[in-house]
This record gives C-alpha cells, structure tokens and sequence, in this order.
C-alpha cells in the first residue's frame, strides 16, 4: 500500500477531532489495491465498482495508481442515462451519529454532459438528477455536478446537497470542478448543531499532483439535513448524459462516527 494512501492530509478541524475523539469514535476506510481492481477494507462496508447498464459498451474495472497513489476506475455504457459506482453494499452510517466522511477521487474525465455524485446517500442516486436526491425519496448529503441542471454561471463548479426524503437544499459553490483533477473531499455531519460542512482540496492533474493542499470549507448547510435514523450508504455514481463514456475513480474513503 502506498504511503500516500494513508496520509490524512490536515487541516485544523479534522486534526482537532483525530486528536480529541478517535479513541472515542469509530474509524474504518476502504483504500485501494495498488496495482489492483479491489479495496483493502478495515471496520467499513464491502466497497467494489459496479456498472448500471442499458444497452452499448462497458469498461472493465482498471488501476491507475500514481504520485497521489492508488485509484480505481470504472466507465459506463455509450447510452444516455448508464452509470458506473463505488458504493458500499450495506449502510455505513446516519446522521445521529455524526458521521465525517473523507473522500479521496479523481473527476470524471470530461466535465461535459455528466452527472456526479459524491458522499452519503440512503439509496444509490445515478438516476436522481442533482437539487432532485430530495424529491426522488433519498436522505443525502452529497457532493455534485450535473450538467442537466448546472446552467450558465453554475457550469464547471462543485454543488453541496442536503436531502431529507422530500425536499433538497442545494448550493452551488465557486468552486471549480476540472475534469480528471485529484480532489480530497469531506462531508462533516453535526446531528446536535443542525448542520452539515463540506470541504474540498484540488491536488491539480493526477500526473502532476500539489501535495499539500489544504482543505477549504466550500459550503454549510442547514436545511434539509437527512433523516436522522435513516441508514445511509457511502460513495460515488457518474453518469453519462451523452451516447459517449464517462468514469468514475475512486481511491480512499475514510469514515469517523459516533
């Protein structure tokens, strides 16, 4: 396993909760297989890539490790509305228990006629199109790109989403999104306070990776959080909106809860 797969790159808030609550908390990661198609997975759900399918061609799973280490990715079909996942087999986690979950991906490899979803979601949302997880019965709080919805000044930028099964609230950020960029990402659930943090680093092109990028608070939001005892998965869908493939590459997952 390569060193860079088990640094937790810091910032002050997620040194502050390793430092005071880790021997409190449970901890489990699923991370990547060097040169392999599998995770290693320690105190976290069976986490594996697997293909949603209507028709045209598929990718197998393939590696791709590199200077930011070890990667997974998986294309969909050639059809409109097919998708490709990491997502755990069973539930990982509600908001009652605080859950602070760290993502570390590549974007899909064009920003063009794709939809993205990263985080924590009570069922798979590769068909629910982004400011939809809500109305489409899910309980979420995600990471997202959609360019079915990300219009004019939202296209090329991140969006947060909180879900509660009925409604969405959703911002779009400045932050931008590049396509095949190394992003960390973190999703901090706070059940007492009401709300739910997300933070993100770009790390720049996978070959020529920045190290030591701190994460930067992009949004908070305080509506809409998901339901509180609803079990919620973790992980990542893309979507081709287009009849070309689009990817979906997944490194480490690491999950801190109550």
């Amino acid at each position: 396993m390569s060193l860079a797969n088990y640094n937790l790159p810091l910032h002050p808030q997620f040194a502050a909760a390793i430092e005071k609550n880790i021997g409190k908390r449970r901890m489990g990661r699923a991370s990547a297989v060097p040169a392999g198609t599998t995770f290693i997975v320690s105190n976290f759900p069976a986490f594996a890539g697997t293909q949603i399918i209507d028709g045209g061609s598929s990718v197998a799973l393939t590696s791709n490790d590199g200077l930011a280490g070890s990667f997974i990715f998986l294309s969909c079909g050639i059809v409109s509305g097919n998708s490709c996942k990491f997502v755990t087999a069973t539930a990982a986690t509600r908001r009652q228990w605080n859950p602070r979950l760290r993502m570390k991906f590549l974007a899909s490899q064009s920003a063009l006629l794709v939809r993205q979803h990263y985080g924590l979601f009570s069922a798979e949302p590769s068909a629910l199109a982004a400011a939809g997880l809500g109305a489409g019965g899910l309980s979420a709080a995600v990471f997202n790109y959609d360019t079915g919805v990300d219009t004019g000044g939202a296209v090329g930028f991140w969006g947060c989403e909180c879900a509660n099964a009925v409604g969405s609230t959703r911002v779009t950020t400045g932050f931008p999104l590049v396509a095949g960029n190394y992003y960390e990402a973190e999703i901090v659930i706070n059940d007492l306070a009401g709300n739910v943090e997300f933070w993100m680093a770009d790390h720049g092109p996978v070959a020529t990776v920045t190290r030591d990028v701190p994460l930067k608070l992009i949004a908070t939001i305080q509506s809409t959080l998901p339901v509180a005892a609803t079990p919620l998965l973790a992980g990542q869908t893309t979507t081709t909106l287009t009849t070309v493939t689009r990817r979906s590459t997944a490194g480490e997952y690491i999950l801190i809860q109550d």
